[in-house]
C-alpha cells in the first residue's frame, strides 16, 4: 500500500509521540484552545520540533512530493484513534483546505492526504468539498500568533452548511502552531448550527517536549 514503508522501526521508536489519546479532552491541545473555540477532543500524533524525524516527514511532504508519506501519517494516527470514543462519535473528517494557488503549485493539499490515510484507517466519510479557503496572503511560517491570526482573518468560507448540521466533524491539519488556522475555520464551520469539532493533526509545536 502506498505510503506503508516511510520510518525504519528504529526511527519511528525516536518520534516525539505524545500521549494525548490517553486524554482527547483536557491534553495539552485541547487546553491550547479553551477560550478560543468551541472543541470536543484534540490530538496530535507527536510533538513537534526542528531537525527531527517528525519535522523531516513534514518537509518530505509538503517540499518533496512524497504524497505517501501523508497517507501514512493519517493511517498512524488512526491507529492511535480506532478505538477511542472520539472514532466512535465522529461523523465526517474535514481537512484544513489550501488556496487553489498552492494545491497548483504543490499539486496536491497535504492535509487531504493525512485526511485520507486517517478515514480509511477509522471508517469515517471524508468531505473537501465543505469548507474552501478563498484567500491566501502569505506563508505563516515566520508570522507571530498576532500575524497568523490577521492572515486567516475571513480566509475561510463555508459551502455546504446543511451538510454538516449537527454532526461532529474532525479537522485535519498537518501541524497545528498557533493553531489560527484551525479557530479560523472552526469558527466559520460553526455557522451551520449544531456544529461539535475536534482537532486531529500529525503534530503540535507546544505542549511539553
Amino acid at each position: 500500500m502506498k505510503g506503508e514503508h516511510v520510518l525504519c522501526a528504529r526511527c519511528f521508536d525516536s518520534l516525539p509521540r505524545t500521549s494525548w489519546s490517553k486524554d482527547l479532552y483536557s491534553n495539552a491541545m485541547a487546553q491550547h484552545f479553551w477560550r478560543k473555540i468551541n472543541i470536543e477532543a484534540a490530538f496530535a500524533f507527536v510533538h513537534h520540533k526542528g531537525h527531527s524525524h517528525a519535522s523531516d516527514l513534514i518537509y518530505q511532504l509538503k517540499y518533496c512530493h512524497n504524497e505517501g508519506v501523508g497517507l501514512w501519517m493519517g493511517r498512524m494516527i488512526g491507529r492511535e484513534l480506532k478505538d477511542t470514543e472520539l472514532a466512535e462519535n465522529a461523523d465526517i473528517i474535514i481537512p484544513v483546505p489550501l488556496a487553489k494557488k498552492r494545491v497548483r503549485q504543490r499539486g496536491y493539499n497535504q492535509s487531504d492526504l493525512i485526511a485520507e490515510g486517517l478515514a480509511q484507517t477509522i471508517g469515517l466519510p471524508m468531505r473537501t468539498d465543505i469548507i474552501m479557503r478563498t484567500s491566501f496572503k502569505r506563508s505563516q511560517t515566520a508570522m507571530t500568533t498576532e500575524q497568523r491570526e490577521l492572515n486567516v482573518k475571513d480566509a475561510f468560507v463555508l459551502l455546504k452548511p446543511e451538510d454538516i448540521k449537527g454532526k461532529h466533524i474532525i479537522l485535519v491539519d498537518d501541524v497545528v502552531t498557533t493553531g489560527a488556522t484551525v479557530c479560523s475555520i472552526g469558527k466559520e464551520l460553526e455557522k451551520a448550527g449544531d456544529v461539535k469539532i475536534s482537532i486531529v493533526s500529525w503534530g503540535a509545536a507546544f505542549g511539553t517536549f
